[in-house]
């Protein structure tokens, strides 16, 4: 594979009704296909970190596999067991040229896709799909600022959509929206109530002066990310905070920010880990957050877990051994 972005080495499966069958090219994509034509394609999004020992830790690699699981099902898809999906995973980190391109790093952005291959005419689930995993070397996507705004444009999913499924269709309205502005990151919120849901690819939590934690509570508009699991794990059984899901709605952000009361908000996703923010905007009004104290707090432990460096949450570290190179080999 040829591209500006993934690297040069992917992994490709066929399933033709009975089972998948491992192959060396990509997959031929009609336009009539349903995972083109209608939406019938399914993604995950899952990071490799390089350790200092020249070990890869494939991170929550089982809670991956689960939600996949669960998208596969709601999509009709065909299912993907553990041991394939391990191989397919495992197959396409451990080259050292995987951690080049686009450029060196010591954390790998795993992208699999599982896709319908078929050309039926109307909507409906084919014997013929596919399955691809590619990668990319991405580093750190954190910003040194990171400011929000309130957004009402387009409307992310329905009440009873799929955006519980991490599906193709759930992304469409981020490239929709007709109003992104440029050094900001978008809020999105339901117009008719006024409720929050979540950021452009992540998800929202905000801490107030009591040290209090709230995110949206999950629901059919809401995906229910993996770091946002992992980081309430952390807040109530290494922080010993409690951390409440419920409806928040944009009155009550804009109000409780601007009397202090709420301190903190970060964002959380498999791409960009914890990323602290700095202010938030509805319309001409701006206001900023008062610190990053627990934010940063946060995002230590999270990266020590990840890094081998606390002996809490282990289960949550799939680990291989990559002996065959060094970590000279891919940063000079």
């Amino acid at each position: 594979m040829s591209s500006q972005h993934w690297s040069d080495h992917a992994f490709h499966a066929i399933h033709k009704g009975k089972h998948w069958e491992v192959c060396e090219q990509q997959p031929p994509i009609s336009p009539v296909a349903p995972g083109v034509q209608y939406g019938q394609s399914v993604i995950e999004g899952m990071k490799a970190y390089r350790r200092a020992d020249d070990t890869i830790n494939v991170f929550r690699f089982d809670a991956h596999h689960a939600r996949l699981a669960k998208s596969l099902t709601q999509l009709h898809l065909p299912a993907i067991d553990e041991a394939l999906f391990q191989h397919a995973i495992e197959s396409v980190i451990a080259p050292a040229s995987q951690w080049e391109q686009p450029s060196p790093s010591d954390i790998l952005y795993i992208r699999p896709i599982v896709y319908g291959l078929g050309g039926k005419i109307f909507p409906a689930a084919d014997e013929l799909n596919g399955f691809s995993v590619y990668v990319a070397a991405i580093g750190s996507h954190l910003k040194e600022e990171c400011h929000l705004r309130l957004f009402e444009d387009v409307t992310r999913t329905s009440l009873y959509g799929l955006s519980s499924a991490k599906s193709a269709s759930s992304y469409a309205p981020i490239i929709a929206r007709k109003t992104a502005k440029a050094g900001f990151t978008d809020i999105w919120y339901d117009p008719t109530t006024g409720v929050i849901e979540e950021a452009d690819t992540s998800n929202v939590f905000f801490i107030t002066d009591e040290g209090n934690v709230i995110t949206p509570e999950p629901d059919h508009r809401i995906l229910h990310g993996i770091t946002r699991a992992s980081v309430i794990a952390i807040f109530q059984e290494e922080l010993g905070m409690e951390v409440v899901e419920r409806k928040i709605t944009v009155e009550e952000v804009i109000k409780e920010v601007r009397s202090g009361k709420i301190k903190e908000c970060f964002l959380t996703s498999t791409g960009i880990g914890i990323q602290p923010c700095h202010s938030i905007s509805l319309d001409d009004a701006t206001v900023s957050f008062g610190s990053n104290e627990l934010t940063l707090k946060v995002r230590h432990t999270f990266m020590e877990i990840i890094q081998g460096n606390n002996q809490n949450f282990t289960q949550w570290n799939h680990l291989i051994p990559c002996q065959q190179w060094k970590k000279q080999d891919i940063l000079n």
